[in-house]
C-alpha cells in the first residue's frame, strides 16, 4: 500500500496550500506534464479543471508515475471505459486516480513496465471476448453481472474449453444460459477432487 494515502485522500494532500494560479504555473513549468494535460483535454474533449491538473500533478509527484507511464494509463483507462460501454464516453477522474493507485501499487513505473502490464491486460481482454463467443453473446456488451461471473472463471483458471462445456451442460439442463447454474458447475469442480476441470461427472 502506498505510504497512508487512501483513494480519495490524494487530492487532499495536493490541494493543502495550492492556489489555482499555483497549479498553473506548476504545470505550465513542467513540460512533460504539459504533454499529458494536453492528451487528456483531447480525450475529455474539453479543457481540465483546475482540481483535475492538481490530481495529474499528484499523482506525479505523490505516487510517483512518470509523465509518460501516465500517458499509457490515461489511454488504459480510456480504452476499458469505452469497452466497457460499447460506445465513445469518458470516465471520471477519479477512475483515473483508483487505476493509478493500482499501477503505483504493481510498481509500475517505466513505460516498459506499463507495457508489459498492458500486453497482459489485453491478453486477458481477449480471452474474455472469446468467453462471450463461447456463451453466444456477439452483438451487445455484457453487463456488469456478466463481466463479474467470466472475470471470477479466469481469474479461476478456467479456460474456453472448460467454461464451453459447463455451457453446454448448463443449456441441456435448462434451456437457456442461467449464469448461476453455470458458475455453480464452475465453482463445484474447483471444489471436489472428484471432478476434474472439464468435469466428467454429473451435476445434477
Amino acid at each position: 500500500v502506498l505510504n497512508s494515502l487512501t483513494h480519495g485522500a490524494l487530492q487532499e494532500v495536493v490541494d493543502a496550500g495550492s492556489t489555482a494560479e499555483d497549479i498553473s504555473a506548476r504545470m505550465l513549468s513542467d513540460g512533460p506534464m504539459q504533454t499529458v494535460r494536453r492528451e487528456a483535454e483531447q480525450l475529455y474533449g474539453r479543457k481540465l479543471t483546475t482540481p483535475e491538473m492538481n490530481m495529474l500533478l499528484g499523482l506525479r509527484d505523490y505516487l510517483g508515475l512518470p509523465a509518460d507511464v501516465l500517458m499509457e494509463l490515461i489511454h488504459y483507462v480510456f480504452q476499458e471505459y469505452r469497452a466497457e460501454r460499447g460506445h465513445a464516453g469518458t470516465p471520471t477522474m477519479r477512475r483515473i486516480e483508483k487505476e493509478a493507485y493500482a499501477w503505483a501499487d504493481q510498481e509500475i513505473h517505466t513505460t516498459a513496465q506499463a507495457e508489459e502490464f498492458l500486453q497482459r491486460r489485453q491478453a486477458r481482454r481477449d480471452l474474455a471476448q472469446q468467453v462471450l463467443q463461447v456463451l453466444q453473446i456477439c452483438d451487445r456488451a455484457p453487463s456488469r453481472t456478466e463481466r463479474g461471473y467470466i472475470t471470477s472463471w479466469l481469474d479461476m483458471g478456467f479456460d474456453c474449453e472448460a467454461i464451453a462445456e459447463a455451457y453446454d451442460r448448463t443449456v441441456v439442463a435448462t434451456g437457456a444460459r442461467k449464469w448461476p447454474y453455470l458458475n455453480r458447475i464452475l465453482t463445484i469442480s474447483t471444489r471436489s477432487t472428484a471432478l476434474p476441470v472439464h468435469f466428467t461427472n454429473g451435476f445434477d
